[in-house]
């Protein structure tokens, strides 16, 4: 007998590991594209075909608060102080738009005048001036170098908005006999995101309606936004819409200033409104205010709580 090779035995187990991995791996192929349940690795058509059909994820992904207004905007009179005797029959009881400080009416100076309705086209250099009983002045007070024909007033304001929002806001507002122009520029910002956009309006109106110690406006004009994200269809990017706005200020007593407005219009495809109120404090030309607001576009509401300072030249 002659003793066995040495050099074949010892090759055995590695062909019989290569034979059983090349059997391994035709079983997985077959396994597979017969559609069973394994990982086969050749998908057949059915299985393709239904992986076809999964919805697509966006490329932009709506996170915040400022995503859902991107995709609402994307997506979808008589005259109060009729004569004298009114003034002085209330014996300082009542309150009066038109009086002064101690009852009387008059320029600021003491002077005590007639009083013939509301108040012209012209003004002091601001509320409350050098002992004014308020800010516009009437036909017929005595002349004064300091009353203008025309006002302007800019503000700057902060606000904490409910949804986790910060708002940044500047705003303007310049008068010349009864017309007036005013534009205000609201910037948003999420710190959550890291995100931010800016709404602003521009309009032209009038304000046919004026007493010593109020004025009332109305006027039409445009919307617009601007996107700090890449413009998408449908989902980021400027958009614009139409805008009507009408308000008040008063001025009851020295040195409180008391102003409402309402605009209402649409923003891209949204429906716009909003509403505020603010409370203000005169020191000199300067004026210290707070108050609130409440802007909805489409259907995401924000509600805001706001301070800032305000200068009337």
């Amino acid at each position: 007998m002659h003793a066995p090779d040495r050099r074949a035995s010892c090759y055995t187990p590695f062909v019989s590991l290569a034979l059983g991995l090349v059997g391994a791996l035709g079983g997985v192929f077959s396994f597979g594209a017969t559609g069973g349940g394994g990982p086969g690795l050749v998908r057949p058509p059915a299985q393709m075909e239904e992986l076809s059909q999964l919805p697509r994820v966006s490329a932009h992904v709506r996170t915040g608060p400022l995503d859902d207004i991107r995709s609402e905007v994307h997506g979808g009179g008589d005259d109060d102080d009729d004569d004298d005797d009114d003034d002085s029959s209330g014996g300082g009881g009542g309150f009066c738009f038109s009086c002064d400080d101690d009852g009387t009416v008059g320029s600021g100076d003491g002077t005590a005048v007639q009083l013939d309705g509301f108040a012209s086209r012209r003004n002091w250099p601001h509320p409350y001036y050098d002992g004014a009983p308020g800010y516009y002045v009437n036909e017929r007070d005595p002349p004064n170098p300091a009353i203008r024909s025309w006002n302007l007033r800019a503000q700057a304001s902060a606000a904490w908005v409910a949804q986790g929002l910060w708002r940044m806001g500047l705003g303007a507002r310049a008068g010349a006999n009864f017309f007036e122009f005013d534009t205000s520029w609201d910037a948003y910002y999420d710190p959550v995101e890291v995100d931010a956009l800016t709404i602003g309006d521009f309009n032209v109106g009038i304000s046919p309606v004026r007493g010593r110690r109020f004025v009332m406006r109305a006027g039409v004009g445009a919307r617009v936004m601007f996107d700090t994200k890449p413009a998408v269809e449908g989902e980021s990017g400027p958009a614009a819409g139409f805008n009507a706005m009408a308000g008040f200020t008063l001025f009851p007593k020295r040195p409180v200033v008391v102003e409402a407005d309402f605009d209402i219009g649409n923003l891209g495809k949204a429906f716009y409104w909003r509403a505020l109120g603010q409370l203000g404090v005169m020191m000199g030309p300067l004026e210290l205010f707070g108050g609130v607001d409440y802007t909805k576009i489409g259907n995401v509401g924000l509600f805001g709580v706001n301070f800032g300072l305000g200068v009337w030249f």
